[in-house]
């Protein structure tokens, strides 16, 4: 069912897509939930099914900038905390 979604970024094999089915975990989110704190280490890979979610910074002298936005039907992470496994700058919510 959910395996869908990998659809949208290759061709994977029915091995590959039942071993995505039993990994992944559905999760609801609330409005202005955070899924990624800035200064935490990333170490999930998110898909938006509803709704948007954003990557933001805040800082005293701009407030907060947006410096990324996912719609529905688009994969979300922090892509350099998740790859060098360091903090993240940003948060996602």
């Amino acid at each position: 069912m959910y395996s869908d979604v990998l659809n949208s970024v290759g061709f994977f094999n029915d091995w590959e897509r039942l071993l995505f089915e039993k990994e992944i975990k559905l999760r609801y989110v609330n409005k202005n939930e955070i899924l990624l704190q800035k200064g935490d280490v990333a170490a999930s890979v998110f898909f938006n099914l509803k709704g948007s979610l954003y990557q933001h910074i805040k800082n005293e002298e701009k407030g907060e900038t947006i410096i990324d936005l996912h719609p529905e039907n688009e994969w979300v992470l922090n892509h350099g905390s998740f790859l060098t496994q360091r903090p993240a700058n940003s948060t996602i919510t």
